[in-house]
């Protein structure tokens, strides 16, 4: 493969996919942006919204759109019951007819030069897709509103964002889209297989799209039980060895040692280590956090530390969670 091909400056046509679920506060702020995009590139653009079987008013809400953005081409699908983030994205990929294909959550709300700094990107020949920051995530604003600290990640996690990500077309369809079998993890899947084609991901931390989302503690938690079980699965999978592998490993290691020490010594003892175990890796996620996190401001960082490593000791029961599913699928002889 050649790594300087020509490249068509001229060739924008894009199409975008919004996954939609229960959207109705925020679909329309992110069609606003989308819309917004066409301005700065001088191209039409086509958008392909996917309702994930919304009970609210988000369809309601994007006819209004419609009607009142009557030169933009909208195509709003519905699915007939949830079949989640990857396969609707994938349903979306299905009705795109344009070289390039950008995937924005229905809660994100793009800043006004993102396509025009995104496909730039793409004179890199072997640039398969690009991504950016979002703030605040998932789990980071709940901590800002809550503890009324500033919490932003000092690196990027992974090095393609679901929530906003501008792709070639072809490449994506050539992968098989996003791997709908995960529980979630299906964007860092992705970014796994393009990179074993030899193909580049890119991504610009300085530009930052809006995050709409005021989750609770109880769908955080859920979350971050649902990140640690597909965490083990694309382990198994791609074998890359990250930071939250190896705390997943001493969480493990601790395990082990609590059973076998409390077998030969006293059974009663296993709850003890247990114990110790836990406190330990609790600690150990308040430093993982520390490391990985910058905290802005500074009040209430010590609740907002505790409530933190909670959340990562839910994920790494999550990990457990993921061998679980790992061993039955091998019993079920079905694929990862």
């Amino acid at each position: 493969m050649n790594e300087k091909r020509e490249f068509d400056e001229n060739d924008k046509r894009i199409t975008f996919v919004v996954p939609m679920k229960n959207a109705e506060q925020t679909i329309e702020a992110c069609l606003r942006s989308i819309c917004a995009q066409a301005q700065t590139v001088n191209n039409e653009i086509k958008i392909v919204i996917v309702n994930d079987n919304s009970q609210d008013d988000s369809a309601k809400r994007v006819a209004q759109f419609k009607s009142r953005n009557k030169t933009t081409d909208v195509q709003l699908i519905r699915n007939e019951y949830t079949m989640g983030r990857a396969a609707t994205r994938n349903i979306g990929l299905s009705r795109v007819q344009t070289p390039y294909v950008a995937f924005v959550d229905s809660d994100v709300e793009l800043p006004s030069k993102w396509l025009e700094s995104c496909i730039k990107k793409f004179q890199d020949n072997r640039i398969a897709c690009v991504s950016t920051s979002v703030q605040p995530d998932g789990y980071l604003s709940h901590f800002s509103e809550l503890f009324d600290v500033q919490v932003i990640p000092k690196r990027p996690t992974n090095n393609i964002h679901g929530s906003n990500m501008l792709c070639k077309t072809a490449i994506i369809r050539e992968l098989g889209g996003f791997n709908v079998n995960l529980p979630d993890g299906e964007d860092t899947d992705l970014g796994y297989r393009i990179l074993h084609k030899k193909l580049k991901i890119c991504f610009i931390e300085d530009l930052i799209c809006k995050h709409y989302v005021r989750p609770s503690i109880k769908s955080l938690m859920k979350r971050s039980f649902s990140h640690g079980r597909a965490g083990t699965l694309l382990f198994i999978r791609y074998r890359k060895l990250k930071s939250q592998d190896v705390a997943f490993l001493v969480f493990l290691a601790f395990i082990f040692v609590a059973v076998i020490f409390g077998t030969l010594l006293d059974p009663g003892s296993i709850i003890w280590f247990l114990l110790c175990g836990v406190f330990m890796l609790l600690t150990g996620s308040a430093v993982f956090t520390i490391l990985n996190f910058n905290f802005r401001k500074k009040k209430n960082v010590l609740p907002a530390l505790i409530v933190a490593s909670l959340f990562i000791f839910i994920y790494l029961l999550g990990r457990l969670r993921g061998i679980l599913s790992v061993v039955w699928r091998v019993n079920k002889h079905t694929k990862l």
